[in-house]
């Protein structure tokens, strides 16, 4: 005996109904992950901008600090040396290093004192004379010796400890007794007089030839990419193109 089975139309229907997929393809799971990728460098590329911004805007802090504190120096003194031959006796010392740290302490040319020695290094002896960069320089002129400051209006400055630039500690230089200011970045700072602007010396200059900041200094970090520039004309690209100055509010390849 044979059996039919009856189908209804609904049952026709499920049967001809395609499978549901329970899962992606290997070629949409790829689509996926790239889309992500691309979705995660696009974040992270926005967030290592925030951080250089971020650099930049705290490394600018430093440079306007040094820019007012050695301001006022200037504006008591003139413009200071950016190298000296600094002896601890009077006729140990060039002529300009000389004529500054008179203007500076000008007790200490009285009565012979100098002559007989200013112990600038506060080891207790009266040593030969020392020749000091321009960042160390910049450091003693600011801070003297190791950051102890100087006594003003004394006939010995270095007697006891004076005000100095607030700067973190983390940014100072110590590779040498004479110290020296770091940018953010941990390189040195440089600092050119207008005493002796030159390109030579990384001074830079505008499109017409004109040294920026012509009648005091320039101060300049050397950015990320811890590069100085040659000086002379402003690079537009590479090494010293990303340094930051006193004499631009952006990176130096926007100056004019």
């Amino acid at each position: 005996m044979t059996f039919r089975r009856n189908c209804t139309r609904r049952d026709r229907g499920k049967a001809l109904a395609p499978t549901r997929r329970a899962a992606f393809t290997l070629i949409e799971l790829l689509v996926v992950i790239a889309i992500i990728a691309v979705l995660a460098g696009l974040t992270m590329s926005g967030v290592m901008r925030v951080y250089a911004t971020l650099d930049e805007a705290n490394n600018r802090n430093g440079i306007t600090q040094l820019d007012v504190a050695l301001k006022q120096l200037v504006m008591k003194y003139g413009p200071p040396p950016d190298m000296m031959r600094l002896g601890e006796r009077e006729g140990d010392c060039d002529p300009v290093t000389r004529n500054y740290l008179a203007k500076m302490f000008p007790n200490i040319t009285r009565n012979g004192i100098w002559q007989s020695g200013i112990d600038w290094n506060r080891n207790g002896a009266i040593d030969g004379p020392v020749t000091l960069n321009d960042g160390q320089t910049l450091f003693f002129l600011l801070a003297g010796f190791q950051n102890q400051g100087f006594v003003f209006k004394t006939n010995n400055p270095v007697a006891g400890t004076g005000a100095v630039p607030e700067w973190k500690d983390s940014q100072i230089d110590r590779s040498s007794p004479y110290w020296r200011y770091t940018d953010i970045y941990g390189t040195p700072i440089r600092f050119v007089s207008s005493l002796s602007y030159s390109p030579a010396k990384g001074a830079y200059y505008s499109a017409t030839g004109v040294p920026f900041n012509p009648k005091t200094f320039q101060i300049i970090s050397a950015g990320r990419d811890r590069q100085f520039g040659p000086g002379g004309p402003v690079p537009t690209s590479g090494p010293g193109a990303d340094n930051q100055t006193n004499f631009t509010p952006g990176l130096l390849r926007g100056a004019r």
